[in-house]
């Protein structure tokens, strides 16, 4: 039987759902959020914040005023009904844990719909995971940090509570570069968490465990972790005053990786790079160091780019590239990057499910595989 099956590792030329949700073309290096483009999205005069974008992704369309004023208030109502008590009593118990472990198992305390929830219950199961999950990682990194609980002031926009509650008081310029980010990783086609989500999904599982099936899956260095490799091996080179040319170097004979070039589909610029870039100039000078940091990012692309071992091998820059600086300029610890990426990723996650679960093509996910052991044996008698 093995003969007869297709053998695809990584199933990277496997479609396993039909969505509407986002398109993505790696060839043309082109992100569609819903048919929008992530260049309007995430720029231009009528951007969308991230909240906008989570019911873009997750209903279709851009939402009205009212709607967005609707969400805002399931929000306001998951916080107000948050036990906050316990969310801090999680965070002194896991305080010496990964940020990452923390978020994990605090998101199996937030309430989700069941696999057969309607349009309606899944909209305020992705509010309460929206709205709870930024404030509880806040309120575990001021625990870790030993700094009082910061507010959870629900009288300011999405992405000011959040560093409001990381932080303790109000950058704006900060908060509208962190809600770009959150806007940039909102949703990406059928990478390794959106699949795993759908998998658990297929299942029946509720959105609970979907979510926490996705935290599993970015928390690995080769889907969330790659932003912090970044910023590592920056700080590296600039620590032992070798430049870009040795890194280029070791790279070229295969001695290293270069962090934040390449992508497992975008074989031309990834267009959230683009606009990603603009941005952490703009918090560069927030932290000591973070413009030198800044300026030898920038060098390493550009010798990168005149090299044909990474023009032939179409290695441009990512996402990541440039977001770990944005974060590490803002003021987030380096364990944090990853769980940023999550709290971006929640209207992805759950809008993913919701679709595989109305879905009435799809069945539960189990794959074959191709057996390499030793055909039938008999036990020895003596053993």
């Amino acid at each position: 039987m093995s003969e007869q099956l297709s053998y695809d590792p990584g199933l990277g030329n496997t479609a396993m759902c039909k969505s509407s949700i986002t398109y993505l073309d790696g060839e043309r290096g082109v992100l569609l959020y819903r048919g929008y483009p992530i260049e309007q999205v995430a720029g231009g005069p009528n951007c969308l914040d991230f909240v906008q974008t989570a019911l873009l992704v997750s209903t279709g369309e851009v939402p009205s005023a009212e709607e967005k004023k609707s969400f805002e208030n399931l929000m306001r109502e998951s916080i107000e009904n948050a036990n906050r008590d316990r969310v801090l009593k999680l965070a002194e118990l896991m305080r010496d844990q990964h940020p990452m472990d923390f978020l994990h198992a605090a998101a199996m305390t937030v309430e989700g719909v069941g696999s057969e929830g309607t349009e309606e219950q899944y909209r305020s199961s992705l509010a309460r995971y929206m709205a709870l999950t930024p404030l509880m990682h806040a309120d575990f990194m001021r625990t870790k940090l030993n700094l009082k609980p910061g507010e959870w002031d629900t009288d300011v926009n999405y992405s000011e509570r959040f560093y409001k509650a990381r932080f303790g008081e109000l950058n704006q310029d900060m908060a509208d570069v962190l809600d770009l980010l959150l806007v940039l990783h909102a949703d990406h086609e059928q990478n390794c968490s959106a699949t795993t989500a759908r998998t658990v999904a297929s299942s029946k599982a509720g959105v609970r465990h979907v979510v926490g099936a996705g935290i599993g899956a970015l928390a690995g260095p080769l889907h969330g972790g790659a932003n912090e490799e970044v910023v590592k091996q920056l700080e590296e080179m600039l620590s032992s005053g070798h430049g870009p040319e040795v890194l280029m170097r070791q790279v070229i004979e295969g001695e290293r990786r270069l962090m934040g070039f390449g992508h497992r589909v975008y074989k031309n610029f990834d267009p959230r790079a683009v606009i990603i870039k603009s941005a952490a100039e703009r918090v560069a000078a927030h932290v000591s160091g973070g413009d030198t940091l800044l300026k030898l990012a920038m060098e390493l692309e550009k010798i990168a780019l005149e090299q044909d071992y990474f023009i032939s091998r179409k290695l441009y820059p990512n996402v990541d590239f440039y977001s770990g600086l944005i974060y590490r300029g803002i003021g987030f610890d380096v364990s944090e990057y990853t769980p940023l990426f999550a709290v971006g990723r929640m209207p992805g996650w759950i809008s993913q499910s919701a679709e595989q679960a109305s879905d009435k093509e799809q069945r539960i996910v189990r794959p074959q595989q191709i057996y390499t052991g030793h055909t039938r044996r008999e036990l020895p008698q003596a053993h």
